[in-house]
């Protein structure tokens, strides 16, 4: 059962490092948004504006870092290193241990869990129409992939003198997440028959980000109220 120990073992960390990869993509987003008079409306957009700048060191810096650690984190993923922890990496030792990955490979490993027959019977073992269809997903997606490694090699893991000018949009990253999503949902399907929630990751940081404006921007008007009061007071 090395097998099945091993792989949940690599899948669950790589989910732990999506997950943040989720919460740090929707604090930049939700940055973003909050300063888009087309989203959030002129008025709310300048009010925003204004407290990102009077809070310029940690909102730039914050939404800069959020950037940054998302577009590298995704970029691992899709590394070619034989010695990371890759999405090809793991469907490649999946698919040299198909074998050792059966249905009744699955009913020994969880054999203290106590799935209900009748659910145990809807379960699925790994195939390699499986693998065959993330390998087809990561491929096709190869210039985005591509774009993101020049991205990174240039602008985030160096800083090369003579760049070359890569642009890659939001959109893109999304599919990039999109992939590394449906492998994490596929992988827990077969080794642990579950499924994740993301919600939270994706719920909680948006409102503790709204939640910080809102107390910065009470304690703002608190602040030019005394300061009103004692003026009169003078």
């Amino acid at each position: 059962m090395n097998e099945f120990k091993s792989l949940f073992s690599h899948v669950e960390k790589m989910r732990n490092r999506y997950l943040n990869i989720l919460s740090a993509h929707k604090i930049f987003d939700t940055i973003s948004i909050l300063s888009a008079p087309n989203i959030v409306g002129k008025e709310k957009a300048g009010e925003n504006m204004k407290l990102f700048n009077d809070y310029k060191y940690f909102f730039i810096t914050t939404k800069e870092s959020c950037s940054f650690y998302v577009l590298i984190e995704i970029a691992k993923f899709f590394d070619n290193s034989l010695s990371s922890l890759t999405l090809n990496k793991i469907i490649n030792f999946t698919e040299s241990n198909l074998k050792k990955l059966s249905k009744n490979d699955f009913q020994i490993y969880h054999k203290n869990r106590g799935i209900l027959p009748e659910l145990f019977d809807k379960y699925q073992e790994f195939s390699r129409l499986d693998l065959e269809n993330l390998k087809n997903n990561i491929k096709s997606k190869d210039k985005i992939i591509n774009k993101l490694k020049k991205y990174r090699d240039q602008y985030l893991a160096h800083d090369d003198i003579k760049k070359i000018k890569v642009k890659i949009s939001i959109g893109e990253v999304k599919q990039l997440m999109e992939i590394i999503e449906d492998f994490i949902e596929l992988f827990y399907l077969r080794l642990d028959f579950s499924s994740n929630s993301y919600k939270d990751y994706v719920e909680e940081p948006e409102r503790e980000i709204k939640s910080l404006i809102k107390i910065l921007k009470e304690n703002e008007k608190a602040r030019l109220q005394k300061i009103s009061k004692l003026y009169l007071q003078n």
